[in-house]
C-alpha cells in the first residue's frame, strides 16, 4: 500500500525519491522489528520451559 501512494506521490510530481526511499525503509524497519521481537518472546518462552523441566528434574 505504501509503495503505491509513493509511487503516486513520485510520478505527481508531489514528493522527492529521498522521502518516498526513506518512508519505505522506515516502515520496512519497523516490520523487521516487529517480527525479530516475535521470535525472540517465543525463544524466551522456549527457554523458561526447559528451565521449568530442568528444575522440576532436579
Amino acid at each position: 500500500m505504501l509503495t503505491y501512494t509513493g509511487a503516486t506521490l513520485l510520478l505527481s510530481n508531489q514528493t522527492t525519491e529521498t522521502a518516498a526511499t526513506t518512508a519505505c525503509g522506515l516502515f520496512t524497519s519497523i516490520g523487521c522489528m516487529r517480527i525479530a521481537k516475535d521470535a525472540n518472546n517465543r525463544l524466551d518462552k522456549i527457554l523458561a520451559e526447559l528451565d521449568s523441566e530442568t528444575n522440576d528434574d532436579n
